[in-house]
C-alpha cells in the first residue's frame, strides 16, 4: 500500500519514480540533482520549522559530503569530519550587546584543545619575512565616523630555511598618527623587544646575566651570584632632582 502515502511523484520513462512527495510533506528524489530553468532561475527553499538534509540515510557509504557551488565552483563542503568553504570575505553580524560570541569547543575527554590555524598555502616557496597571518582589532574613530584598526598582531616568517625555520610575533598598536608602533616583538632565536617605556608594579626578573643597549652592548652583567658590574664604571644621575642613594651593609 505504499502507493496510497505518496501525494506527488514523478517517473521516468521506465515508471522508477525519480521525485516524490509524500503526504507527511517528506520529498525524495533520486534524479542526482535538480535543475531550475524558470524565467528568473531562483529556487528558495521555506520552512515554517527546522529545516534538515540528510546525506546517506542509509548509512552504507563510507564518506558523504554536501556540496554548495556557484555555477561549476564549489563555495562550501559539509563532510562527516570537516567543512571546507571558499571566499573572500565571512561575516558574522549581530544586533545584540557583547554579541556575535563565536565558540571553537572540543568535547574530547582530555588534556588537548582546539586550535586556531591561520595558513599562508602559497603556491610557491616562502620567503624569509613573509607573513604567515594577522590578527586585526578595530573599531570607529569620532570623526566621519570611520573605522580604524586600533591594534593587530601579526606572525613572520622570519628564516624559511628547511629544518632551520625561525618565526616572529609582531604586537602593533596606533602610534596616534595614522601609522603603527611595534610595541612588542617576539622571535625564535629567544629575543623580546620592547619598544618603549616598561613599567611593573613588582619585582622584574631577567631570565640571565646581561642586560644590553639598543646597540647589543653590555651596560650591566650579573654574575648570578648577585654581584653586579656595570660596563665602562660610570654612573650618570641628571635631573633637577637628581640623587644617588647607595646602601651596603658592607663596603662599596
Amino acid at each position: 500500500n505504499d502507493e496510497a502515502a505518496q501525494a506527488f511523484k514523478i517517473t521516468d520513462s521506465s515508471d522508477a519514480v525519480v521525485f516524490k512527495v509524500e503526504e507527511d510533506g517528506k520529498i525524495t528524489t533520486t534524479a542526482g540533482f535538480i535543475t531550475n530553468t524558470g524565467s528568473n532561475n531562483d529556487l528558495e527553499l521555506q520552512s515554517d520549522g527546522n529545516m534538515s538534509f540528510v546525506i546517506d540515510r542509509d548509512n552504507d557509504e563510507t564518506s558523504q559530503s554536501f556540496s554548495f557551488k556557484n555555477f561549476n565552483v564549489e563555495i562550501a563542503n559539509i563532510g562527516e569530519d570537516s567543512t571546507s568553504i571558499t571566499g573572500d570575505t565571512f561575516t558574522f553580524t549581530s544586533a545584540n550587546a557583547n554579541d556575535p560570541y563565536f565558540i571553537v569547543q572540543t568535547t574530547a575527554d582530555d588534556d588537548t584543545a582546539p586550535r586556531l590555524k591561520l595558513y599562508n598555502n602559497r603556491s610557491s616557496d616562502a620567503n624569509d619575512d613573509g607573513e604567515c597571518g594577522t590578527i586585526e582589532f578595530s573599531s570607529k574613530d569620532d570623526g566621519t565616523p570611520t573605522e580604524n584598526i586600533y591594534g593587530k598582531i601579526q606572525v613572520l616568517s622570519n628564516t624559511v630555511s628547511a629544518g632551520a625555520e625561525v618565526g616572529e610575533m609582531q604586537f602593533f598598536v596606533s602610534n596616534g598618527s595614522g601609522g603603527y608602533k611595534t610595541a612588542l616583538t617576539l622571535d625564535g632565536d629567544g629575543d623580546t623587544v620592547v619598544n618603549g617605556n616598561l613599567s611593573t608594579t613588582g619585582d622584574l626578573q631577567v631570565k640571565g646575566n646581561d642586560i644590553k643597549d639598543s646597540g647589543g652592548n653590555t651596560i650591566i652583567s650579573s654574575d648570578g651570584s648577585g654581584v653586579v658590574t656595570m660596563a665602562g664604571g660610570n654612573i650618570a644621575v641628571g635631573g633637577s632632582n637628581a640623587n644617588l642613594n647607595m646602601n651596603s651593609g658592607s663596603d662599596i
